[in-house]
């Protein structure tokens, strides 16, 4: 999970939800005083569309201009922007789905911040603090869960769950595949899955809610 208990993407280390440059952008009403009906809602469209990988400013600006800043300042429906690092510590944008109603999230068992070097330049890591804390901690990998396959290990994966959520000194790291995912353009076996993508998707995030204040940060998967 991301900061502020926002759930992570498939990604890297994870940097807290960004709000770019304010000075950058032009008033939402003259946004759209500018960009009128159908116009407004096809570029809105793309950018949902454009922004499903996690995308670079320069990607952004590529294809969106002066108008990149004003975009992720748009509210689009039934998404949220979340920003992350890539291998390069480059900030990337991308939109997700907004979790199922319902989920509460738990405050955060830990502190963190992004490395910095010398002359205060942010590094590709993460610096955790886990605060009134004496003995030993165990940090849990949950990698290549491969939730939704029909070889999926179901009840031991909540095992490590009910673990991790029940025990004070167990953390946990989330690695890539936690859902099988697999689509129907050749990029993984579709009928292997017991579960279409969406639903997997849905699931998952309420699972991993109710251990998301003791995720310490997630890795990209293939």
């Amino acid at each position: 999970m991301g900061a502020n208990g926002s759930p992570l993407p498939h990604s890297l280390v994870i940097d807290s939800v960004r709000t770019p440059d304010q000075s950058r952008f032009v008033k939402i009403p003259e946004f759209y005083a500018n960009h009128k009906g159908d116009k407004v809602n096809n570029l809105k469209k793309k950018f949902a569309s454009f922004l499903i990988k996690a995308r670079n400013r320069k990607e952004l600006e590529r294809v969106f201009g002066n108008e990149t800043d004003n975009l992720l300042q748009a509210k689009h429906e039934g998404l949220v922007l979340f920003t992350q690092r890539n291998q390069y510590n480059e900030i990337v944008y991308i939109l997700l789905p907004k979790p199922p109603k319902g989920i509460r999230l738990l405050p955060k068992r830990y502190e963190y911040h992004i490395g910095k070097d010398e002359r205060g330049n942010e590094q590709p890591y993460l610096l955790v603090k886990i605060p009134n804390f004496k003995g030993k901690v165990v940090v849990a990998p949950l990698f290549d869960i491969h939730y939704g396959h029909k070889t999926h290990n179901f009840e031991k994966f909540m095992g490590y769950i009910r673990w991790i959520r029940e025990t004070p000194n167990v953390y946990a790291i989330l690695g890539g595949d936690v859902m099988e995912n697999a689509l129907d353009d050749g990029r993984g076996m579709s009928y292997d899955q017991e579960h279409p993508p969406m639903a997997q998707l849905d699931r998952m995030t309420e699972i991993l809610s109710t251990i998301s204040h003791k995720i310490l940060a997630s890795t990209p998967g293939n």
